[in-house]
């Protein structure tokens, strides 16, 4: 486990509001933070990535073998990286655990998520479980709305971060978490729009309906998913079908 003080980084803060008026008697609102943190070493964390992808699917490969193993998570996409995201976690996978910029990129993470929790649960946590895979994304494909996690199951939320973005400007929509159509893919681009900024850890609540605009460029996209938890009896019961990494934090 990495053990670091403390320390709150700089945030990029917004705030999306929902509101379900049922009756008089029936109403409902919710004002939830999305929050940006900015990488400084990105340019290296990009390079040692990107530089073992094939390594990776090489290994994942071996793992997953029968294509009907996969889950697209929702995202109804294709690619190995994203549909594997329970057979690895980018933050402890042999490839990539002893590289200094990754020790170095927990520990940012381990900052943003101390400041975002605080944020979002008004307490704070001792140790984050967290679950990182790749998302690899060509021309026209996208990531469909889905969202993480049940609404009310917490404490818990999501990440994602923009390890390689393209020529063309993509965006991560959000959705109105009280909108039965959402999840029925009403043709809309959500009740918030951000764009995506290579280099930037972006943290939200895991049960918030989101989907990504399509890739309109030869580039490649690629971006790095997390699912943070914090309570252990929900992290024993995850780690049966998926791989977490945990994240101390010590306070002084």
């Amino acid at each position: 486990m990495l053990k670091r003080i403390n320390k709150l980084p700089e945030a990029n803060v917004e705030y999306i509001k929902f509101e379900l008026e049922g009756s008089k008697h029936f109403n409902i609102h919710s004002t939830l933070p999305i929050a940006d943190f900015y990488f400084s070493d990105h340019e290296k964390l990009k390079k040692v990535i990107l530089g073992k992808v094939e390594l990776l699917k090489k290994e994942l490969e071996k793992v997953t073998g029968k294509k009907e193993q996969y889950n697209a998570g929702g995202t109804k996409t294709k690619n190995i990286f994203t549909n594997s995201h329970h057979y690895y976690n980018i933050l402890r996978d042999s490839l990539f655990k002893d590289e200094p910029i990754i020790k170095k990129f927990k520990l940012f993470l381990t900052d943003c998520f101390s400041y975002y929790s605080k944020l979002l649960y008004d307490q704070e946590f001792n140790i984050f479980y967290t679950k990182c895979w790749l998302n690899r994304l060509e021309k026209y494909e996208y990531l469909d709305i889905h969202n993480h996690y049940v609404l009310g199951k917490t404490p818990s939320f999501s990440c994602h971060y923009d390890l390689s973005v393209t020529n063309y400007p993509t965006y991560t929509c959000y959705y109105n978490i009280y909108n039965y159509n959402v999840m029925r893919n009403e043709p809309k681009y959500g009740d918030l729009q951000r764009e995506n900024v290579e280099g930037t850890v972006t943290c939200f609540p895991g049960f918030l309906p989101h989907k990504t605009t399509p890739v309109k460029s030869d580039d490649i996209r690629y971006t790095l998913g997390m699912d943070i938890i914090f309570d252990e009896a929900m992290y024993d019961t995850r780690i049966i079908e998926s791989i977490y990494e945990p994240l101390e934090v010590a306070h002084g």
